[in-house]
């Protein structure tokens, strides 16, 4: 949640006047590039990997960005918690459409159901993500760091772009080495489909 609402601020302070689908869409993954930035420059300045020298200042700076976001907008937050008012809004919306866009649409959630639901009751097991990213992941939360993470093994840790690597490191992070982070690649897919 963190990642997404830094991505998303940061969205809504750079390209105001995207839709608000794109601007969701956005958050997801410029959050994740974020967080994969921070991981890096952690290890860089030779900062151990835990749970509070990566949340400290990802809160911080979803924080900040939150402040200047009310600020700029002129947000007055209006929290309306009720189910009803939210259903209701969906059900307006979706009887908006026309035929063709609510059966995509219903298409489309099935695709992304099944997507979370592979993702949640399958650990990691494509061949791919277990020899780069996955293995990566790991190797780079065992060290604390990526330049600690050269001595415990081997086998070459460069040669791939390091942001899915940096994604399940951050998974792990939060959950332990038992964490599964295959939920990342539906939240890419979800922010692809809108």
């Amino acid at each position: 949640i963190l990642t997404f609402f830094l991505g998303f601020f940061f969205t809504l302070l750079v390209a105001p006047r995207l839709e608000r689908l794109e601007k969701i869409a956005l958050g997801w993954v410029i959050g994740l590039g974020f967080v994969t930035q921070e991981l890096f420059l952690l290890s860089i300045f030779n900062i151990n990997y835990s749970i509070f020298a990566v949340l400290g200042p990802l809160l911080i700076s979803d924080v900040v960005l939150g402040i200047l976001v009310c600020q700029r907008f002129d947000f007055k937050i209006h929290l309306k918690l009720s189910p009803r008012y939210w259903l209701s809004l969906a059900r307006y919306w979706f009887n908006e459409l026309s035929l063709w866009e609510q059966i995509l649409l219903v298409m489309l959630g099935i695709l992304v159901f099944g997507a979370f639901a592979k993702a949640l009751f399958w650990p990691v097991f494509y061949w791919d993500a277990l020899a780069l990213y996955d293995y990566r992941g790991k190797i780079f939360f065992d060290a604390k760091g990526i330049a600690e993470s050269m001595a415990l093994t081997s086998i070459p840790l460069h040669g791939a772009p390091p942001m899915t690597s940096l994604a399940h490191t951050f998974i792990y992070i939060l959950g332990g080495k038992n964490a599964n982070p295959q939920f990342i690649y539906p939240m890419f897919y979800l922010s692809l489909i809108a």
